[in-house]
């Protein structure tokens, strides 16, 4: 006895079509989920590692512990923590790294 794809789907009932529609429906958003967080994921790694280098061009000063602070105007200090935090609303993570920059930058 021979069975094969169409035969059992001729053979089952709608509860059965059913159960295999629902299962082929979810598998396939499955893949779906998996595939997006993968894009996410490699999209976020170019990000951080765009933010790091911006970081670390910024932060050339010796590891002794000690840090040279010069004191910032309070009002560009705030001006600049206002457009960062307009910015860190927006959804695009390019964006997000722009007011991430913006902040480093604030700081100097």
């Amino acid at each position: 006895m021979q069975f094969s794809i169409m035969d059992l789907w001729f053979a089952t009932g709608p509860v059965g079509r059913a159960v295999v529609l629902v299962l082929l429906a979810l598998s396939m958003a499955s893949i779906s989920v998996g595939t997006e967080r993968l894009l996410a994921l490699r999209r976020a790694r170019k990000l951080s590692a765009e933010f790091l280098a911006a970081w670390r061009t910024r932060e050339e000063r010796p590891w002794s512990g000690t840090a040279a602070l010069r004191p910032i105007r309070v009002t560009r200090c705030v001006a600049r923590g206002v457009e960062a935090s307009l910015l860190f609303c927006c959804h695009d993570p390019r964006t997000r790294v722009r007011a991430a920059c913006t902040i480093l930058a604030a700081t100097k």
